[in-house]
């Protein structure tokens, strides 16, 4: 036992460098925590925030390492390398998770379609810029195994082939973002590529994103000046990226033009899918620092009639939600709805909302309005719960280029002095179907399905088996099952009901309780919905079809670059003097 190991298959781990040994919190006495981080140095090839924990006083911390190369995402083709870079190299740095894990550190790298590539770590902060060091030179000198290139080529194929095979309301809104970018690939584009891609095209496309680039770093939590000051010289050091021009950094949004509305429709892949989604979405400018709020008000106050009104009342499907869009000096109102029904019935029935809701918000009492105001300013006003979810705002506003840290705040006292005069004008311009001033595009995705009749459960079969219930002594209240049957709801959604209570009932066998399910679909298809006139929908006048995304976009022109709130050069201005200090 005291000699030599002579197996060699027989050894111990070498030591896990990533333990942390300093716990230590340099907790210091605060009024009020600080909103946002600050801008320690900038040079040509990087810009470094930082902000010291100051209100949960813990030895953990966060470090993001954005990289953003204009040879990234130029081209599907690129695009679709950037998926293998991120797939491959995940898989390399495998080899420190198991250790990282076991100290308390976590890492991941990905890359947005937004075409930045992400490298971030949090946890414990003493050994985390030990772990950065080597996540970095494992992502910058990757070479490329044949064998882990062949695996992933057909991993990412299937991926990308699946992604055609998502749900309808998710290729809605992917359909809706696709043409919106000023760049971006769907995933068709995506697929023609994957036969031209090979290990070596990749390696190279590796080279390239780090030849030249911009990076922006962000320390948070029990970091010091002096941590965040080395983490940059670490990054740059293993880097080596040469600076890009300012203009090479831009993004934009596609603006729709006043006064038109547009409709895209997109067929499903997937046979056996049986829904349609549309997607519709109402363009607004970002001209002024109070339409945000609107906008973010507005989006409160439609929601919940949204929900109630198009999804239960109307029966259009069961994933029905609206909500604010904020892109690159734009912004958005935005309907998506899964349903079996007609796409064109669907929009009809969502511009009949918004005309209703012009009425509900004009006749709003004044108490009523000022209730859900200051909900809406609670909400943003809510206090943080931990690092993460300060890291990830700075993040958000790093990466949009505005680095407005503390807008959630900024809108919560502009809401404050919204009024209900304010809100109506704000809808009447942009939102209210009969403006003449409004910005509209839906999408439509469709099925291969033909439209059935028989989605729903007609009035004529709900009092059939309310006759089937009583018989088999089911309890039942009377007035309130007629009244919902008026709305004739989806067979699903009866069937799934009915399951639910007969289960409950012990006086039920399972062999009648089966058949009172069975019988529901069986009486749906006896006594079907009668058509109503409409019921396929009616295209609005003047409503232009776009029949070729790539030629709509070429015809859009683009919004302005996003404007930033900080000066940053004045602000790496006065850091810089700070430092001599």
């Amino acid at each position: 036992a005291a000699g030599p190991n002579t197996i060699s298959e027989l050894f111990l781990p070498p030591p896990n460098e990533f333990v942390p040994k300093d716990l230590h919190v340099d907790r210091i006495d605060v009024k009020e925590p600080t909103k946002r981080p600050n801008l320690l140095r900038r040079t040509e090839a990087s810009t470094l925030w930082h902000k010291k924990d100051d209100q949960f006083w813990l030895p953990k911390g966060y470090a993001g390492v954005f990289i953003h190369s204009p040879a990234a995402n130029c081209s599907a083709k690129n695009a679709l390398m950037m998926r293998f870079i991120e797939c491959l190299i995940t898989d390399a740095l495998t080899e420190y998770s198991y250790d990282a894990s076991l100290a308390g550190l976590d890492y991941s790298l990905s890359f947005g379609e937004d075409g930045i590539l992400s490298l971030q770590t949090s946890g414990y902060t003493d050994k985390m810029l030990v772990l950065l060091q080597h996540l970095l030179d494992k992502t910058k000198n990757h070479v490329i195994r044949q064998d882990r290139f062949d695996l992933y080529k057909e991993e990412i194929a299937q991926a990308i082939e699946n992604a055609k095979k998502r749900e309808p309301h998710i290729l809605a809104h992917d359909w809706m973002d696709h043409c919106l970018r000023d760049v971006g690939w769907n995933v068709f584009q995506l697929l023609e590529e994957i036969p031209h891609v090979t290990s070596q095209h990749v390696q190279e496309h590796l080279a390239e994103i780090f030849r030249r680039a911009h990076v922006s770093i962000l320390l948070t939590g029990n970091f010091t000046e002096e941590d965040a000051l080395k983490a940059q010289d670490l990054v740059e050091s293993q880097l080596g990226t040469r600076p890009i021009l300012p203009t090479e950094a831009i993004s934009r949004t596609m603006l729709l033009p006043r006064g038109k509305e547009y409709l895209h429709n997109e067929t499903l892949t997937n046979p056996k899918e049986t829904n349609n989604a549309v997607e519709y979405y109402l363009q607004i400018p970002q001209d002024s620092e109070i339409s945000q709020a609107k906008l973010l008000l507005l989006a409160h106050l439609v929601n919940e009639p949204t929900f109630s009104i198009l999804r239960t009342r109307e029966q259009l499907g069961y994933i029905v939600s609206s909500y604010s869009w904020v892109q690159i000096s734009v912004m958005a109102m935005a309907f998506r709805i899964q349903s079996e029904k007609p796409t064109l019935y669907v929009e009809n029935r969502i511009e009949a909302f918004l005309k209703d809701f012009k009425q509900t918000l004009t006749t709003m009492e004044r108490t009523e309005f000022e209730s859900q105001r200051q909900g809406l300013v609670n909400r943003l006003l809510e206090k943080l719960d931990n690092l993460d979810q300060e890291s990830s705002r700075f993040v958000s506003k790093i990466l949009d280029g505005t680095y407005d840290f503390t807008l959630r705040e900024k809108n919560a006292r502009r809401i404050e002095k919204l009024t209900l005069e304010d809100m109506v004008e704000f809808y009447n311009t942009y939102i209210d179907p009969e403006s003449t001033s409004r910005a509209k595009l839906s999408m439509h995705i469709h099925s291969q399905s033909k439209p059935s009749t028989n989605f729903n459960f007609s009035v004529a079969a709900s009092k059939i088996y309310l006759e089937d219930l009583k018989e088999a002594q089911v309890p039942v209240d009377e007035a309130q099952y007629t009244t919902l049957s008026k709305a004739e709801p989806s067979v699903d959604s009866v069937v799934g009901f009915w399951t639910k209570y007969l289960g409950t009932l012990a006086t039920l066998t399972p062999e009648r309780r089966q058949k009172l399910l069975d019988r529901i679909k069986e009486l749906a298809e006896l006594h079907p919905v009668k058509p109503v006139e409409g019921s396929s929908g009616v295209l609005k006048e003047g409503t232009i079809i776009v029949d070729d995304l790539q030629a709509f976009k070429k015809t859009l022109q683009m919004s302005r670059p996003t404007v930033s709130v900080i000066d940053l050069d004045e602000e790496a201005r006065q850091a810089t003097v700070s430092s001599r200090l």
